[in-house]
């Protein structure tokens, strides 16, 4: 809806490549280069981020550290699905879990969190109202832990059920246990994305 992309603060990266280049003063080029959205070349600056659905990133305060672009258009090898604002002093993937800036009143209230992978993962659960966050293509660290447990200490795992998600629960468990958490692992995906399984049943049940 359109109350939700701009809650997200969702944008459009132009297949021109030149719209933002037009906004940004030359003085601030050079942090512009530094969260990712412009590269300096050989003849001089271009956009990184072309023809692309844009998707701040933001860190538990609501600060907006980097951006992800996301294709609508076939994955190739030329044409990744996601690209990335590099890492910086800012933004450290093992730091920052999305989602967290709007999900932290639900974490509060329901004292627990489902851990996903992706941005429409976690969409989908905080538009039905249940918390969540997402680790972003990363494996789920020590920090990710030390920062949510500032809200609760109950997760539930809603990892991708394919084999890489599957490893990634594995590898995930271990760090809930040795940290004293209540931890479960939510398996009734049906070998759909959360998102898919999410829109297949009824919210209302779950509650």
């Amino acid at each position: 809806s359109q109350e939700e992309i701009e809650s997200l603060s969702l944008g459009w990266a132009p297949e021109s490549g030149q719209e933002l280049l037009k906004k940004i003063e030359p003085a601030s080029r050079d942090l512009a280069d530094k969260v990712g959205l412009i590269r300096k070349g050989e003849r001089g600056y271009y956009e990184f981020f072309r023809s692309r659905l844009m998707i701040p990133i933001h860190d538990a305060k609501g600060r907006t550290v980097a951006f992800s672009g996301r294709t609508l258009e076939p994955v190739t090898g030329q044409n990744p699905k996601y690209k990335n604002s590099p890492e910086s002093t800012w933004f450290k993937k093992k730091e920052i879990l999305y989602g967290l800036d709007r999900a932290s009143k639900l974490v509060r209230n329901d004292e627990f969190v489902c851990i996903v992978e992706g941005y429409f993962d976690q969409w989908a659960f905080h538009r039905n109202g249940i918390p969540a966050v997402a680790v972003m293509g990363t494996a789920f660290s020590e920090e990710h832990l030390r920062l949510l447990g500032r809200y609760t200490k109950r997760a539930v795992l809603v990892l991708d059920a394919d084999r890489a998600g599957i490893e990634s629960t594995l590898k995930t468990i271990p760090l809930f246990i040795k940290a004293g958490w209540n931890t479960m692992v939510f398996s009734g995906l049906e070998g759909k994305d959360p998102d898919e399984w999410l829109a297949s049943v009824k919210v209302e049940e779950l509650k």
